[in-house]
């Protein structure tokens, strides 16, 4: 056997010892907050794996490691960072570990706090947009009306008006579907209220006014 072959076996031996019995599957997934705060959430299959040490690092496109690794929470799987302010942003890489394997990534965008907030009320939107949904597979017309009026708000803050039409465009669809006729006409109308700021931007007044007059043309 040759001196190469020894060395070559040595790291293959060191190598094999210090692979876990079970890699575990595990997904990440986060949530962008208000300033840099960053809630990350866990996801896999196996109870026996939700009780192993994992870690939450962040690390740069290069690979450079630029913050402390953060332990994640047992058995709930969560954890939550806070970028550091010397972090310029930009494009960044987090990733979960165990031991020294890295067992899922996702790149990650550190913003500026407006454009954070306009994420987070993104992300908000979306979740009530579900909600919607929810109250249409239940025939509750009026319920489902109301929430995307609070959608409209969330898509609005985010500065995506063209979702907001969007998504009353689609939500009129299924009203004109359901034959429910004065719903539909409203559903329009929010449009329309949409549309006449596009102009003048979406300022905070603008969009509770168009909330308001979205609300209260059940009056009209």
């Amino acid at each position: 056997m040759t001196k190469k072959t020894e060395t070559n076996d040595h790291y293959l031996t060191e190598f094999s010892e210090n692979i876990p019995e079970e890699i575990p599957n595990v997904l990440l997934f986060y949530t962008l907050k208000q300033g840099r705060k960053v809630d990350i959430k866990l996801e896999m299959n196996g109870d026996g794996q939700r009780k192993l040490p994992y870690g939450i690092q962040l690390i740069s496109q290069e690979g450079d490691l630029l913050m402390k690794p953060v332990r994640v929470n047992l058995p709930d799987l969560t954890a939550s960072l806070t970028i550091d302010e010397n972090i310029k942003q930009g494009s960044y890489i987090l990733q979960v570990t165990y031991q020294n394997w890295v067992l899922d990534s996702t790149t990650f965008e550190v913003l500026d706090e407006k454009s954070a907030r306009q994420m987070e009320e993104f992300d908000r939107g979306l979740e009530i947009q579900d909600q919607v949904y929810q109250a249409i597979e239940k025939s509750n017309y009026e319920q489902a009306f109301n929430l995307q009026i609070e959608v409209t708000g969330h898509f609005l803050n985010a500065n995506n008006p063209e979702l907001a039409v969007n998504s009353w465009e689609d939500l009129a669809d299924i009203l004109y579907e359901k034959n429910e006729q004065t719903l539909y006409g409203r559903a329009l109308k929010a449009v329309e209220y949409i549309e006449k700021f596009k102009g003048s931007g979406y300022h905070p007044l603008h969009i509770l006014h168009i909330m308001g007059e979205i609300y209260n043309s059940k009056n009209n």
